[in-house]
């Protein structure tokens, strides 16, 4: 009697193997995907909510600053947000950070471009007490300031950054889905 045992595998158990791996690589590389288009929304809002924290405290040491954010579609080193210091007292050093105006980060890609809303230029002004104004006129806002970031040409996750009325709280919310807008409940709390 002669027993031959076959060493390796057969072409049936090859093909369901590879399948298999093949499944589980798809679906992998998909949800990195949309992991990595994610934190590049994530890491500009959190920027943009960082620095208009740092232009109100900076506004609190004594002069009114107009900030006024760049709209539409911009790419990884436009310029997003600058600030400018309106001069009611003695003017204080770089007290808007007039002289750090905040860029998207190019370190990101250079070939991303991210879509800012609403588009062209939305102002504002935080005062002295740490409040927001109208960029126009010392009348407090009747509603928050939200700007919206996604990145251009996709239906991805959308960021919003919100200047609250009254006092000028910066808070970030989100909307992983494909909505227009971030719901009031995804607010997390102030920066």
């Amino acid at each position: 009697m002669n027993n031959l045992r076959s060493a390796g595998f057969s072409v049936m158990e090859m093909m369901v193997t590879l399948a298999t791996i093949g499944l589980l690589s798809a679906v992998a590389i998909s949800e990195s995907g949309n992991a990595w288009r994610r934190e590049r929304v994530n890491s500009v809002a959190v920027e943009l909510a960082g620095w208009l924290d740092a232009a109100r405290r900076a506004a609190m040491k004594g002069n009114a600053c107009q900030v006024t954010i760049t709209g539409g579609t911009l790419s990884s080193g436009a310029t997003l947000a600058t600030a400018s210091e309106i001069v009611s007292a003695q003017a204080i050093t770089n007290n808007c950070l007039t002289s750090q105006p905040l860029s998207i980060v190019t370190s990101l890609g250079n070939s991303t471009a991210y879509s800012i809303a609403p588009s062209g230029s939305t102002s504002f002004k935080f005062t002295p007490r740490g409040t927001v104004n109208a960029a126009a006129a010392n009348a407090q806002l009747t509603s928050p300031i939200v700007i919206q970031i996604s990145l251009a040409g996709s239906s991805g996750p959308l960021r919003c950054v919100r200047v609250s009325e009254g006092l000028g709280l910066v808070s970030i919310g989100s909307s992983n889905s494909t909505a227009t807008t971030c719901p009031d409940s995804s607010y997390g709390s102030s920066i």
